[in-house]
């Protein structure tokens, strides 16, 4: 009943918001207030925000405060929508205007989001940067809930870095955060962070101790919180060859993930551990939806694991050609990666001098 209570709210909120869209010619006065509606439901109705953001059909024409409020929330509703940041560059105009101005609580985000856009693009020194400089403008504001998410991307950040210790105690500051603003949804996923990190460590017993207490906040849990403890938990099984407790897991995610785009990752999950336990059938089932996905990362482990089931099975030619398929796709993907990182990078340049120039230009 509490479903079906949220999902006719979220129904009458976007009819609403519907008629806002439809009656509003974007005034100036209308633009500030329609801002102020986006930024009071973007926790609760994020796509609802999203939505309204992109009706706005020519934001060039608001004042250059509300274009930075427009371009911080539009960049935050996408990054709530689980898109795709990394060609995001708007973000710079929002920053560049409230660090002139004594708004730390609109600064702190606008770097915190600029640091998500970094992150995205694999540029992890200078996402830190960020994130460093955006928490002394968050903390002057006292924005705990964003705290909270800075603390968690810099774990996160710290994993890939393989430093560990750093990543826990990011983590454990992420939940101190979380547990100031009362946002008891994000202390659990803070542990399941936080889990993530004692398995990089092979603390096994440490990893599930973090799933246990994250999901212990709630009489029944978010379907995203379930199935990512479920992975978690699949992947403890699997080092620990307990490989049938690994599967039962690892087919409940795939039955229960609501992101179509992340089954591709459970399908690999589930070709890898097939193949551990010698079933070449079953794997083959799984990495052969694997190899037809357009990320080449994807493709490339799948061939990885074909290859290794090839050298199992002493057929050298096939596990060599595997290899070089794997090793291909990787190669490909590292340069693109180099290749999009200074694209990306002109183009923030440019636009940064763009923003520079018209914010220059109001100041005389």
């Amino acid at each position: 009943m509490k479903h079906l209570n949220l999902t006719i709210q979220s129904l009458l909120f976007t009819i609403l918001l519907s008629g806002v869209v439809t009656s509003c010619q974007f005034t100036p006065k209308s633009m500030d207030s329609l801002l102020d509606r986006v930024e009071g439901c973007m926790e609760a109705h994020p796509d609802s925000a999203l939505q309204l953001l992109e009706s706005v059909t020519e934001p060039e024409k608001m004042s250059e405060e509300s274009l930075a409020r427009y371009y911080l929330l539009l960049t935050q509703a996408r990054d709530k929508n689980y898109q795709d940041l990394s060609s995001d560059s708007s973000i710079i105009y929002s920053v560049n205007y409230f660090k002139d101005y004594d708004d730390p609580s609109r600064y702190g985000k606008s770097m915190y989001y600029y640091g998500r856009v970094m992150q995205m693009c694999d540029e992890d020194i200078r996402a830190m940067k960020i994130y460093l400089e955006a928490q002394n403008a968050l903390k002057e504001a006292g924005e705990y809930k964003m705290l909270g998410l800075l603390h968690g991307n810099i774990a996160i950040l710290n994993q890939n870095q393989s430093l560990y210790t750093e990543a826990i105690h990011c983590s454990q500051e992420a939940i101190r955060y979380y547990y100031e603003a009362k946002d008891t949804l994000n202390v659990a996923y803070a542990y399941q962070t936080m889990g993530n990190t004692f398995f990089l460590m092979q603390q096994m017993d440490s990893v599930k101790k973090c799933v246990d207490r994250s999901l212990s906040f709630f009489d029944t849990n978010p379907v995203r919180l379930t199935v990512s403890a479920d992975k978690l938990l699949g992947l403890v099984y699997s080092y620990q060859k307990q490989y049938e407790e690994a599967e039962r897991l690892f087919l409940k995610v795939l039955a229960k993930e609501p992101n179509d785009s992340k089954k591709i990752r459970h399908y690999l999950s589930l070709g890898h551990l097939y193949q551990m336990m010698g079933r070449k059938q079953e794997a083959e089932k799984y990495l052969d939806v694997c190899l037809k996905d357009d990320d080449l990362l994807v493709r490339s482990e799948a061939y990885s694991c074909l290859s290794d089931m090839a050298v199992s099975d002493s057929d050298i030619k096939q596990a060599f050609y595997f290899k070089q398929m794997a090793d291909s796709l990787f190669y490909i993907v590292e340069n693109d990666r180099k290749r999009d990182a200074i694209a990306h990078l002109q183009t923030e340049n440019v636009k940064e001098r763009f923003f520079r120039k018209i914010l220059f230009k109001n100041s005389i």
